[in-house]
């Protein structure tokens, strides 16, 4: 097995501000458009789009490169992990201000800190605490967690960051070895095989009345 490659700080921090930035405009875009698509209608056409680009962009790399990962199934349990964040971040956003879901979902790297140092062992500097302590004081600044008007809909995007967290603990321990190609590829044929799934339920249940069921219907809407 190969050694994994080096740490490259500066590519990751460029990567990961440039990610916020993309991930930040795709949450005020889909919260725009909600009204007028079901989230499981923009989970399959947007992975649709993608994916020919991306094995494309594996292809010509290299002719020899395969679009399967290495390590199958760490890759595929990450993939449901990350699938499961947005489904659960999106079920809140009908119900919260963008503002606050996206403060609450950014609490992702005090988890991930946490994580890295049980999980991995890696070692945490007294300033990382530190840090790790303002984030969570200001998280609860930002929900104001009081039992008389909390709404319970802003935890969900703390479920979603503690998903993601885990997501990443699994790239760097389990998925390290693989090509951000590759995980993006299979994270999005995780998007189409969910999104295809809600939207065979969404019909049974609302064109061909297999499950009388409105509840089911309402939660697949995010009703």
């Amino acid at each position: 097995m190969e050694p994994p490659p080096r740490d490259n700080l500066k590519l990751a921090v460029g990567a990961i501000l440039g990610g916020c930035f993309a991930l930040s405009l795709g949450d005020a875009l889909i919260k725009q458009q909600s009204a007028s698509f079901v989230i499981w209608q923009i989970f399959l056409m947007r992975s649709l789009i993608v994916v020919p680009f991306l094995i494309y962009f594996v292809r010509i790399r290299s002719c020899e490169t395969s679009i399967m990962p290495r390590l199958l199934g760490w890759t595929l349990l990450r993939s449901l992990i990350l699938v499961a964040m947005w489904i659960v971040y999106f079920a809140a956003l009908p119900h919260i201000e963008l503002a606050i879901a996206a403060a609450a979902l950014y609490t992702t790297p005090i988890f991930i800190t946490l994580f890295a140092a049980f999980f991995l062992g890696e070692t945490i500097a007294a300033r990382g605490w530190f840090a790790v302590l303002l984030g969570f004081i200001g998280t609860l600044l930002i929900l104001q967690p009081q039992a008389d008007d909390f709404n319970a809909y802003a935890l969900l995007p703390i479920i979603s960051a503690v998903c993601y967290a885990c997501a990443m603990i699994l790239t760097r321990s389990k998925c390290r070895g693989e090509r951000p190609t590759v995980l993006g590829l299979w994270l999005n044929i995780g998007f189409v095989c969910v999104g295809a799934f809600a939207l065979m339920l969404l019909y049974l249940c609302d064109v061909v009345k297999l499950f009388d069921t409105p509840q089911l219907s309402g939660m697949l809407r995010f009703e």
